[in-house]
């Protein structure tokens, strides 16, 4: 079981940085870099990932996304989102600014992927990104050792609400993918795609994907962090990633990072 010294993370403010394997029926598919930074009233999040393995000749990929934001109480109210990729040598990149509640695109790289419902602008109000909905799972776990909790999310095509509840609390045994062993809080949840929908796919897109994310202390200031992940893809099938390496960092002065 991952042991880290009680003195290297205060509670209110965090910087970590985590590894994760992930794995599609055994195999292992990709690798993926997360950088952490929570602040009392800020947060700052980049995550990188990349295909691994054979599943890179057939898949061949990576994806970037990097957030700031500020907290309304247990809310994320974020600053930009900018998402960057490359996927069989194709460029995609999303970046998007918030105004006052309200999704900006600044970039959407190609402006149309395939053929979608547009999604009203009236829709797009007071929605988040997927990475600032994960942050929040993170703060509001850290705060009240529960996972309740529903937000909108908008990716610059398509609108989802992703809700969250209160699983039990398990021991994850040992196991050579993984630096965690031990009891951790599961969370489940359920992400419900609700606009954007492709023209001629729409009832592929309305089913619901489930998922759930264990999360336990990695030290005894720290907040509960992601330790394993399991959800399910519409073109994967399910992916499970686990915690391989985990380092916190000096705490670094978030106040600016969100506006």
């Amino acid at each position: 079981m991952l042991a880290v010294p009680a003195a290297a993370v205060a509670q209110d403010q965090v910087q970590a940085h985590a590894s994760y394997s992930a794995y599609i029926g055994g195999l292992h598919v990709a690798d993926m870099e997360a950088d952490i930074g929570l602040g009392p009233n800020s947060y700052q999040v980049n995550i990188a990932y990349h295909t691994t393995g054979i599943t890179s000749i057939f898949v061949h990929g990576n994806q970037s996304y990097a957030v700031t934001g500020s907290w309304a109480g247990m809310s994320p109210r974020p600053n930009e989102f900018v998402s960057q990729g490359q996927w069989h040598g194709e460029q995609r990149v999303v970046r998007i600014d918030y105004q006052q509640g309200s999704p900006v695109i600044r970039e959407l790289v190609p402006t149309v992927d395939v053929p979608r419902a547009p999604v009203p602008a009236a829709l797009q109000q007071n929605t988040i990104d997927t990475v600032s909905a994960l942050a929040q799972l993170v703060r509001t776990v850290g705060h009240t050792g529960t996972c309740g909790g529903s937000v909108r999310t908008f990716d610059g095509r398509r609108i989802a609400t992703v809700q969250a509840v209160t699983g039990t609390r398990e021991m994850l045994p040992a196991s050579s993918r993984s630096l965690f062993s031990g009891n951790a809080l599961r969370c489940d949840f359920t992400a419900q795609q609700t606009a954007g929908f492709k023209l001629d796919d729409a009832d592929k897109e309305h089913k619901p994907l489930h998922g759930s994310a264990w999360l336990a202390a990695l030290s005894n200031n720290g907040p509960p962090l992601p330790v394993r992940l399991s959800f399910e893809t519409r073109g994967l099938g399910s992916v499970t990633m686990y915690l391989t390496a985990l380092r916190y960092e000096p705490a670094v002065d978030l106040s600016l990072n969100g506006r």
